[in-house]
């Protein structure tokens, strides 16, 4: 967030505060080292600009109530709406593809991170 416009940065920060208010709108994620099945949710923040904030609830095994999962652009969110109620998520091929790139973008990020100097991601 600390890239962001300022103005996207409080919006995405007001959509954070509001998890666990009723106000995420579930969608289905498959994410590396989680559990298949686990329900996560989308909150749109309320600047047009800022990017959707995904979470989901804390497994038993996990500290807390809820984790922010990712951070999506607009144009991602409502592809990912689009081919989630169109159904072509429920193709077992297409949900490998989504796993694997969802390995390939955090190990992306964590590579970002700690060569930015950002410290360890743990």
């Amino acid at each position: 967030m600390n890239q962001m416009d300022p103005a996207e940065a409080t919006s995405v920060a007001r959509a954070i505060q509001s998890i666990g208010t009723g106000k995420g709108i579930p969608i289905r994620l498959a994410v590396p080292g989680v559990p298949f099945g686990t329900r996560h949710y989308a909150i749109v923040p309320d600047d047009d600009r800022a990017p959707v904030v995904t979470y989901r609830n804390m497994t038993v095994l996990e500290p807390g109530s809820w984790r922010v999962t990712s951070l999506m652009t607009r144009a991602a969110y409502d592809e990912y709406r689009e081919a989630e109620n169109s159904g072509i998520l429920n193709d077992d091929t297409i949900k490998a593809l989504l796993i694997i790139g969802g390995v390939i973008v955090a190990a992306y990020a964590i590579s970002t991170i700690v060569n930015s100097g950002g410290g360890s991601p743990a």
